[in-house]
C-alpha cells in the first residue's frame, strides 16, 4: 500500500518502527521485528526507548542486512539525583550520540526533547563537530530497569554491563569485576591543532578506606595516581591507553586491606584543549 501511495504521489513513503533492540526481547512482547526487516516491511528502525539491551552495533548490523536504516533512540535517564543530572547534561547526550555514530548506524534519534534551540540539536547530527567537543562518556547512561516493566523476566535480554546507582556491584577482598566502558571517538590522536584531551575517570564507590587499595587498570594497563575526594576515586588515564570503541576495566580490592566494599557508578570525563 505505501509503495503504490508513493507512485501516485510521485514521492517516497516510508515506513519507521520503533521497538526494543533485541531480536528475543521483541518476540517476548509479540513482535517479529527480523521478519519485519526481512519482508521489507519497514524502510527506518528506530532502536528501543528507555532501555538498551545490547551494543548498538548488532541492531545496526542486522538492519543494514537487509537494507534498513537504523536510528539509535537517546532517551533522557530517569536514574535520579546528581548521578541523574548529570547523565541528562549535554555533554553526556555528545558522548552517547559518538557511541552511535561510532556503531555505524545512519543517525540519531532524540526522544523527549521539547526545546527546539537545545545545543544538541545542532551538535548531536555533525560527528566531526562532535569529536572536538568536551564529553561524559558512561558505563551505563540510561539505566536498565525498565527492562523488566514490559516484558516480565525482560532483563535476561541485558548483554551490556548495569553499573549505576540503581544496580551498584559489590567487591569483596581480592576479587576482581571487569566492566566495558563504551568511547566513541579516538581519543589518541594529537596535533598542536587539536591536542590530546585531558581525561579524568571517575569511581563512585562506597566504604574505600585508602585510594590505594582499589587497583584498577584499563585495557589491561595499571592506572597509578588517583585522588579518593570523599565517595569518589578519581584518575587521569593517558588518551594513548583508551581505544575507539569498548576499553575494558578491571577493579580489585587488595586483599587485607579492607572490608568489602560497593561500586556505584563508573564514567569518563573528555575535556579538549583549546589550542592557542
Amino acid at each position: 500500500m505505501a509503495d503504490e501511495v508513493a507512485a501516485k504521489r510521485g514521492r517516497p513513503l516510508l515506513i519507521a518502527a520503533r521497538t526494543p533492540d533485541s531480536v528475543g526481547y521483541c518476540r517476548g512482547i509479540g513482535l517479529d521485528i527480523e521478519r519485519w526487516l526481512k519482508d521489507d516491511l519497514i524502510d527506518l528502525w528506530v532502536l528501543t526507548c528507555y532501555f538498551q539491551l545490547n551494543p548498538w552495533e548488532e541492531s545496526v548490523k542486522l538492519g543494514h542486512k537487509y537494507g534498513v536504516r537504523v536510528y539509535p533512540s537517546l532517551s533522557e535517564s530517569r536514574i535520579k539525583d546528581a548521578a541523574g543530572k548529570l547523565r541528562n547534561s549535554l555533554e553526556s547526550y555528545r558522548g552517547r550520540a559518538m557511541n552511535v555514530w561510532n556503531s555505524g548506524a545512519d543517525g540519531v534519534y532524540l526522544f523527549n526533547q521539547f526545546n527546539p534551540r537545545h545545543p544538541l540539536w545542532r551538535e548531536l547530527g555533525d560527528p566531526p563537530a562532535l569529536q572536538k567537543l568536551d564529553k561524559l562518556y558512561f558505563v551505563s547512561p540510561r539505566g536498565s530497569n525498565d527492562a523488566k516493566r514490559w516484558l516480565a523476566g525482560g532483563d535476561r535480554f541485558i548483554t551490556l554491563p548495569r553499573l549505576s546507582p540503581e544496580n551498584p556491584l559489590t567487591l569483596k577482598p581480592g576479587e576482581k569485576r571487569a566492566v566495558a566502558l563504551p568511547v566513541g571517538e579516538d581519543l589518541r590522536r594529537g596535533t598542536p591543532q587539536t591536542p590530546l584531551p585531558e581525561l579524568i575517570l571517575k569511581i563512585q564507590v562506597t566504604k574505600l578506606a585508602v585510594a590505594e587499595a582499589l587497583s584498577v587498570t584499563l585495557n589491561g594497563t595499571p592506572l597509578g595516581a588517583r585522588n579518593l575526594l570523599g565517595d569518589c576515586l578519581q584518575l587521569s588515564p593517558s588518551p594513548e591507553l583508551t581505544a575507539r570503541g569498548s576499553n575494558l576495566l578491571e577493579l580489585a580490592l587488595k586483599p587485607g586491606t579492607q572490608e568489602a566494599l560497593t561500586l556505584r557508578d563508573l564514567y569518563l570525563t573528555v575535556r579538549h584543549k583549546n589550542p592557542h
